[in-house]
């Protein structure tokens, strides 16, 4: 269960709080304002926050639309007693001091904390940082490949895919280096090493699995050996070395976590969907848990309908376990600011009960279209074209490429064939035929507007979704 976020009047959050933002509901006016609303009400200073997002592009949005709500917010107070003119004073000076607050990347993050935590994590300074970091990767496989083959000559061969060293030593470098640059590049992946079989020889393929595993295993320790010893930082190296402070059995947690709490006192992590295992390491045990003495006010602010990374480790599970082991429930923003009253209603027709996950945990929050907000915005021609469609087509013939098939990358223009599937208008029932990408192109304007209209005016208010039924006849959808 979850309650609806008054950004104006509800009580501020503290401790771990969870705020649950579907796309166009405002995301950022809350987090910036619940800032401005901090430092007026609260005496918060802005150097004591730490707003943490995921992009470079988004902190340099997320920074001046902050410095922008506490410019309004302190606009917006017309009382004259004394706790309206403390709330100015209080704004007047973050605004003053804005340069001071600290909005960044989580790898900004990363570098900042671990800069000041220097010796405590076996950091000296001067380090430098490889974004690439590739050569020292390629370097540390090929040396243990070599020293794998001289050893024992053929034991890294793959008669599966035809990898063989005396043949094509090269593509075993190469398919090694795939491997490890995975596994390195996913945060929250772990080696699976298979024990050696006693009898190799009757067990070639586990025998080839612990070979290759165990390789690997050598490998990354090795890489990560010896970036320190180079005194490289990465990406991936950042992110790691903090969340090694905060493992379980690291020795200077407790000092570590003093020393971040002692700098920060409100944190906001933004797009918390795409939050691995490790981030959330540091930012629960070196702000939030209660483990260690004074724990911080820890928002953390994300929609599980957008985790896309997880191929880069991020794991939907480490979001449900934080919010729900936050101390009170969820908090949603249920009004979108950016679409059509229509295409709202045709969602939640779609989507209204919806579970993600089997332990319910994960649910479709319906949301409703802000006041005054148009039924549509866009029309074609003098069609009535339904803001939400359901398509149904052959499988057979998606997968022969037949007409019910989207055109790919290769069709284009003229070579756009018109869609034939049968579909379903949420808003008025009853199927026609569908629109040619071409026609979209030329057609799609906005009321009073000439000319064709970009992909992204049009597709607020024109989406497909395509389901295959078992049963292979369309269901009552409205």
């Amino acid at each position: 269960m979850s309650r609806t976020f008054d950004i104006d009047h509800d009580t501020l959050p503290t401790g771990l709080a969870a705020l649950e933002a579907s796309a166009g509901t405002g995301k950022t006016y809350a987090v910036t304002h619940t800032v401005a609303r901090m430092v007026a009400e609260e005496g918060v200073p802005i150097d004591r926050f730490l707003l943490v997002t995921y992009t470079r592009a988004a902190a340099t949005e997320l920074r001046n639309r902050t410095r922008q709500a506490l410019v309004a917010r302190r606009a917006s107070i017309t009382g004259t007693d004394s706790t309206a003119f403390e709330q100015i004073d209080r704004l007047g000076h973050a605004i003053a001091d804005y340069d001071g607050a600290t909005i960044t990347t989580i790898h900004g993050f990363c570098q900042l904390a671990l800069g000041s935590l220097g010796v405590q994590v076996g950091r000296v300074g001067g380090e430098s940082f490889d974004e690439a970091d590739d050569s020292l990767t390629r370097e540390v496989v090929r040396d243990h490949l070599l020293r794998a083959l001289a050893a024992t000559p053929g034991a890294l061969d793959r008669t599966d895919v035809g990898l063989a060293s005396e043949d094509d030593p090269e593509r075993i470098e190469t398919a090694l280096l795939e491997v490890v640059r995975r596994h390195i590049g996913n945060q929250g992946s772990a080696l699976a090493v298979p024990p050696m079989p006693e009898d190799p020889a009757a067990h070639p393929a586990e025998a080839l699995a612990a070979t290759w595993g165990a390789l690997v295993e050598r490998i990354v320790v090795d890489i990560a050996d010896r970036r320190r010893r180079a005194a490289v930082a990465t990406f991936d190296s950042l992110i790691s070395d903090l969340a090694d402070c905060f493992a379980d059995d690291a020795p200077d947690a407790a000092r570590a976590a003093a020393a971040l709490r002692s700098r920060f006192s409100v944190v906001l992590v933004d797009e918390f969907q795409d939050t691995d295992r490790l981030q959330w390491r540091i930012f629960d045990r070196g702000f939030a848990s209660p483990e260690f003495p004074d724990p911080r006010t820890v928002i953390i602010v994300g929609d599980p309908k957008q985790a896309i990374y997880r191929f880069r480790g991020a794991d939907i599970a480490t979001y449900v376990a934080a919010v729900h082991g936050s101390r009170d429930e969820p908090r949603t923003l249920d009004t979108n600011y950016r679409s059509d009253a229509h295409l709202i209603d045709g969602l939640n027709a779609m989507f209204r009960g919806a579970q993600f996950d089997a332990a319910g945990q994960l649910s479709y929050s319906e949301v409703s279209a802000r006041p005054g907000a148009p039924d549509r915005s866009v029309v074609i021609g003098d069609r009535d074209p339904a803001p939400v469609e359901i398509r149904w087509t052959d499988p057979a013939a998606v997968a022969s490429g037949g007409d019910a098939q989207r055109p790919n990358d290769r069709q284009r223009g003229d070579e756009y064939q018109e869609e034939t599937a049968p579909r379903i208008d949420l808003r008025r029932r009853g199927a026609d035929r569908g629109t040619s990408r071409r026609e979209w192109e030329r057609a799609v304007r906005k009321p009073g507007e000439k000319g064709p209209a970009s992909r992204s005016e049009y597709g607020e208010s024109a989406i497909a979704a395509r389901r295959f039924c078992a049963e292979g006849e369309q269901q009552d959808c409205s």
